[in-house]
């Protein structure tokens, strides 16, 4: 009866070993929080011919904390600057139709741009522009023409405009943290953790249970 119940028992111990292997398997992938609050926006570049612009202020994500803001800009081979503004809409999720709010043509006084000019140039241009829509998200698109009235150069950037008293989230950039489950703190235990110990759990318990019954046969 001994021997018996030493052999159920080794059974036992290998069925349950094994169901621990199996659920430690199918545990899902520890979920990957990114520091702080991020938003993710794209600059996009189009070059066609010659001339281009280089955004200096505002660029690409950065917060600004007034409705009016300076916008500067280098360029060459510039017969004309064309600037576009666009706003999300959160209520409907959507971004509005770029509207040109600003336009300059460096070779004419005053950088109005006639109806016939051919020049080009380099430089820096600089305006006020107000965002019309109160705090949000704009995009600021610039279009470089060259002597033929072509657009030779498109770029595209994305700011937000906030409020004073409103603290703006440091992004993480590439810093991920594993998340907090509440059970283990600050402890990253993948599935391959559960898997090795799982093994090591299965091959000691099948060997003493191996053991056991190779005993009673003897």
């Amino acid at each position: 009866m001994k021997r018996l119940t030493k052999q159920v028992l080794g059974c036992l111990g290998l069925v349950l070993v094994g169901a621990i292997t199996v659920v430690a398997y199918n545990l899902p992938a520890p979920a990957a929080a990114v520091s702080g609050s991020t938003v993710t926006d794209t600059v996009v570049v189009t070059v066609l011919e010659h001339g281009s612009s280089t955004p200096v202020y505002p660029q690409d994500g950065d917060v600004v904390t007034d409705d009016t803001i300076h916008v500067i800009t280098d360029y060459e081979g510039a017969n004309e600057i064309q600037y576009y503004l666009s706003y999300y809409d959160e209520e409907t999720g959507t971004w509005t139709d770029p509207v040109l709010v600003h336009s300059y043509c460096p070779t004419t006084e005053g950088g109005i741009c006639p109806p016939t000019n051919d020049d080009e140039a380099n430089g820096r241009h600089d305006f006020w522009l107000t965002l019309p829509h109160g705090h949000g998200k704009y995009t600021i698109t610039t279009k470089v023409l060259g002597g033929d009235h072509t657009v030779t150069d498109e770029k595209s950037i994305t700011i937000t405009y906030t409020d004073k008293d409103i603290p703006v989230p440091e992004t993480g950039g590439d810093d991920i943290d594993v998340a907090d489950t509440g059970i283990f703190t600050n402890l990253n235990i993948g599935r391959a953790d559960f898997l090795i110990t799982g093994l090591i759990a299965f091959f000691g318990v099948a060997g003493f249970s191996t053991y056991l019954v190779l005993r009673h046969r003897k």
